[in-house]
């Protein structure tokens, strides 16, 4: 069976995805988490951008974004891991 790849998938479509597709491999507090993580931090800004589209540099903004909002170190650094397995899950869906 041949896998139609759509590379121009936005980071809402996808994130839901990844909740659909990993919410058996999480309790339901860790993926009430992400969720919250996603729609406070990141949805709101970035949800409508093509995956493809989102570069380091972006990461980084994000990351400087979170520091000059006065989140903690390990508040961000939470965050920066939450966004980097989304990204890798991102690599491996597309």
């Amino acid at each position: 069976m041949n896998k139609v790849i759509n590379h121009k998938l936005s980071f809402n479509e996808l994130f839901d995805e990844y909740c659909n597709v990993m919410q058996h491999t999480m309790t339901p507090h860790t993926l009430r988490t992400k969720q919250s993580y996603y729609k406070t931090h990141f949805g709101h800004k970035y949800g409508h951008i093509i995956i493809t589209d989102f570069k380091f540099k972006d990461a980084q903004l994000f990351a400087n974004e979170l520091v000059n909002k006065g989140l903690q170190p390990k508040t961000v650094k939470t965050l920066l891991i939450f966004l980097k397995f989304f990204l890798i899950y991102s690599a491996h869906s597309l």
